[in-house]
């Protein structure tokens, strides 16, 4: 395979394809998440616990992810961890936060925040958004290689 066949039209071919790949995964992302507002309630919570995330290579730091613990509306007390984990921590420990919950699944509730919602869909919409441009962009001639 020539290299010109490859940067002019395989390479482009697959940032297209991964491209496209993040953008459905946004698309599926938002979806999900205007579904679950659709059904969510909201609860007074509080975080209590910092569970520590492991480092993912040599030399990174810790991450932690906020433990909320809050009352449904039947009165059932509920324990769950959240999606987002950072360093230094989001939350303090005993910080009150809103809690965002689908009664039928209660376990996977959400802090109400726009990064626990809706950063996921951004950071892969503009991620699919990127390589999607960048792929037609080869393709159609206008970023020469």
């Amino acid at each position: 395979m020539s290299d010109e066949f490859f940067l002019g039209v395989v390479l482009p071919v697959i940032f297209l394809l991964a491209g496209g790949g993040l953008l459905a995964t946004a698309a599926r992302h938002g979806v999900r998440t205007r579904a679950f507002l659709d059904q969510a309630r909201e609860a007074a919570g509080e975080v209590v616990a910092l569970e520590e995330e492991p480092a993912m290579e040599v030399g990174d730091s810790r991450t932690y992810r906020p433990v909320v613990a809050f009352a449904m509306d039947s009165g059932q007390q509920v324990r769950f961890s959240s999606m987002a984990h950072s360093n230094p921590p989001a939350y303090e420990l005993g910080a009150s936060v809103r809690v965002l919950y689908d009664p039928e699944r209660p376990h996977e509730a959400r802090i109400r925040s726009f990064a626990e919602l809706w950063f996921p869909l951004l950071l892969l919409g503009g991620l699919g958004g990127i390589f999607t441009a960048l792929g037609a962009a080869i393709l159609l001639g206008y970023i020469p290689l």
